[in-house]
């Protein structure tokens, strides 16, 4: 579908739910509604919350659903971050600006490792990076067992205002025997909203009539997208009542 003929799928839905008798709505209202419909949808595949309770990989339909907005890339560039001791440090790394869920967190370090003929090489580790809570800092600090050494370490995210960054910005407590190289990360980006009458970017010289723009999602998840935009229409317009959330909780997959 097209951002036009998403626009008349969910008129003509929302008007076989409701009878006609929902007031005219605006193209930004249509829009908005619409964009409600690819959150929830993502947030649907992406928690788990279906009749087997399967996670975002654990089903094919689940992850090719979404695999449009999950990316992949290396974050390179790090600065020390406030926590020092003699046996722990931290660093941040600023996320991408499109950055809205983690799926997986892997960071390499590097460290010398001496060889028999007193020469010295280098050696890169890589270790998943644990996700824990602000509230258990201290605890995982005193535990020896939970604590960041050779063979863990852990990440909290931290407010974009305290380091003066415009994006997120993820804080890792690391052993300080090794030398950090890069994190690999993959997470679910924020999806592009659907503007009803602007043209995209093509290149810097021309540009796509709305028209005749493809959704950028998969053509099988159209409908669904559609099916849960009036959803959340039917529970602002006339049915505050109306419990959408039931029907994507037995929304079979």
């Amino acid at each position: 579908m097209t951002i036009y003929e998403l626009h008349l799928a969910f008129l003509d839905r929302l008007d076989k739910i409701n009878n006609s008798t929902t007031p005219e709505l605006t193209t930004h209202q249509i829009d908005r509604y619409l964009n409600l419909g690819v959150e929830r949808f993502i947030k649907q595949k992406y928690s788990g919350l279906n009749p087997k309770r399967l996670g975002l990989e654990d089903g094919r339909k689940r992850f090719t659903d979404i695999n449009w907005c999950i990316v992949s890339t290396y974050l390179d560039k790090y600065y020390n971050g406030n926590y020092k001791t003699k046996t722990v440090n931290s660093v941040y790394f600023v996320l991408p600006k499109d950055y809205w869920w983690s799926l997986s967190e892997i960071i390499t370090f590097e460290r010398e490792k001496k060889l028999k003929n007193c020469e010295v090489e280098k050696e890169e580790i890589s270790l998943p990076i644990n996700i824990e809570k602000h509230l258990e800092f201290e605890e995982i600090m005193k535990s020896p067992f939970h604590k960041p050494n050779r063979f863990q370490c852990f990440r909290l995210i931290k407010s974009r205002d305290l380091y003066n960054t415009d994006n997120e910005v993820l804080e890792v407590y690391y052993d300080n025997t090794y030398n950090i190289k890069n994190i690999f990360i993959i997470y679910i980006k924020q999806f592009e909203k659907i503007r009803y009458g602007i043209n995209y970017k093509i290149n810097s010289n021309d540009n796509l009539d709305w028209k005749v723009k493809e959704f950028w999602s998969p053509i099988e998840t159209h409908q669904e997208i559609v099916d849960s935009s009036v959803e959340c229409a039917l529970e602002n317009l006339q049915e505050p009542r109306y419990n959408s959330f039931i029907n994507i909780k037995n929304t079979n997959e």
